[in-house]
């Protein structure tokens, strides 16, 4: 969904290209995102970097933009936590307790729909090239107050 979500916008924002990170798990896979980028015309504009380690996903939180995590199913998606953590202007699906995240000013989008999530994609540009986004960090819950959260809830049913 995100290489046609940004494939359906991007026309419109010649200075904006698409990092793709993460470890290819699934040569399969792969290659057919290789092939939808390919079908779009965007192999100059879509990058597919590989795994990052710890620092080079921290240097990369702190110059990049926009983060994107489109699932139709996550655990608890620590990657989205950590882009809010970094001020990113967040977008996601649904997936992986996003609304938890709601109160971070994450913009959630409907899973599957390449629509809505060029729109928000485009939203999202917008707002940081009319200098209407402010990236700050934010500070979250720690893993430790995430569990005694967890644990009040349990209590409390």
């Amino acid at each position: 969904m995100l290489i046609e979500a940004f494939a359906a916008m991007v026309m419109k924002f010649p200075d904006w290209n698409l990092e793709i990170i993460g470890p290819i798990t699934d040569e399969q896979y792969y290659d057919s995102l290789k092939s939808s980028v390919k079908k779009y015309g965007m192999e100059k504009r879509i990058l597919f970097t590989g795994a990052f380690n710890a620092d080079q996903l921290r240097e990369k939180y702190s110059t990049s933009s926009i983060f994107c995590l489109f699932s139709t199913y996550e655990s608890f998606a620590i990657a989205r936590w950590e882009a809010i953590a970094s001020g990113m202007y967040v977008i996601s699906t649904s997936a992986g307790c996003a609304s938890d995240s709601l109160k971070y000013g994450i913009h959630i989008v409907p899973d599957n729909n390449i629509e809505i999530a060029a729109e928000e994609i485009s939203n999202g540009i917008r707002s940081i090239e009319n200098h209407g986004y402010i990236f700050e960090r934010k500070k979250i819950p720690s893993y430790k107050e995430l569990a005694l959260k967890i644990i009040d809830e349990v209590n409390n049913d």
